[in-house]
């Protein structure tokens, strides 16, 4: 179904469309796991960095649902590694709050910012550090 979308003419619509959230069909794609669709979309044009209504990104979505595979893959095709939502989380700041060591380490291989404070002057470095874990 969404390769017979996406060969229509107009497909910037399509590809970039938003629901009520500000949810895009690649953000949607990624938080259901769907990483062939995400693929396809990516590959049509579909704007990596596209943030829904609370400033959320397809890497925050991929940080929120723990998916290695996914973020490298955003990763690849451009997402802003430290782009922060309207609380000034980072994915980085998700995968530590989540404890998701195997997230983290691939945000922070490619270049996420261990020190960004969100907008309430937390840093990863310090939820890690109330959080307990020494990996």
């Amino acid at each position: 179904m969404v390769t017979l979308l996406l060969e229509q003419k107009n497909r910037s619509n399509v590809i970039n469309g938003r629901d009520g959230s500000g949810r895009s069909p690649l953000f949607i794609s990624v938080m259901k796991g769907k990483i062939e669709i995400a693929q396809m979309l990516l590959n049509k044009g579909a704007d990596v960095n596209a943030c829904t209504v609370n400033g959320a990104s397809p890497l925050h979505a991929a940080a929120t649902c723990a998916d290695v595979s996914m973020c490298q893959i955003l990763l690849q095709c451009g997402a802003e590694v430290d782009s922060q939502d309207i609380a000034g989380l980072t994915p980085l700041f998700i995968a530590v709050q989540m404890s998701n060591v195997q997230v983290a380490r691939c945000l922070l291989l490619n270049g996420a910012d261990p020190e960004a404070c969100n907008f309430f002057r937390c840093n990863p470095i310090l939820v890690a550090s109330v959080m307990g874990g020494s990996d």
